[in-house]
């Protein structure tokens, strides 16, 4: 009778922690589905790696140098990650950046766009995920704000 009770306690416990385990998965799904939309925080850390020091985006950064990053992802005003990117100067205010956006507890997206500082705004290519978003790929849509922040609109497939 014991031994019965214990097994049917671990069942219990089991599917008590499979099922926990499928409703954050829904709850991501209905979160992070195939088109979602977070805010790239302004007050991340920016660093051109020639100079050691933040860069100075009133002037010309000399072709060939790249400014690193971080910045909080933020969706309904909550944290819910970080993005971590290298921008290499082009031409002009033009760069190319790989940038990755690590979603806690969901896994991470790397992007690769050509970012212009004189255009509020673009589209990028989702190039590969890890975690909830592996096997994705797709683009999104930025739209820079007035306040510096970035809002990004995913649009992703299989």
């Amino acid at each position: 009778m014991r031994r019965r009770l214990t097994v049917l306690v671990t069942l219990a416990v089991g599917m008590a922690i499979a099922g926990s385990v499928a409703i954050e998965r829904a709850s991501a799904a209905a979160r992070f589905g195939d088109t979602f939309t977070v805010t790239e925080s302004g007050t991340g850390v920016y660093e051109d790696e020639a100079t050691q020091a933040p860069p100075d985006f009133s002037k010309p950064i000399p072709a060939g140098d790249t400014v690193v990053f971080t910045a909080d992802l933020l969706q309904d005003s909550r944290n819910i990650g970080q993005a971590r990117g290298s921008c290499t100067s082009a031409f002009d205010s033009r760069f190319i950046c790989t940038v990755v956006f690590s979603i806690t507890r969901h896994g991470s997206l790397t992007l690769q766009v050509l970012f212009d500082l004189a255009d509020p705004e673009g589209d990028y290519v989702v190039s590969g995920g890890t975690g909830d978003f592996a096997g994705k790929h797709g683009w999104a849509h930025f739209t820079t704000l007035n306040s510096g922040d970035e809002v990004h609109t995913f649009h992703l497939s299989d």
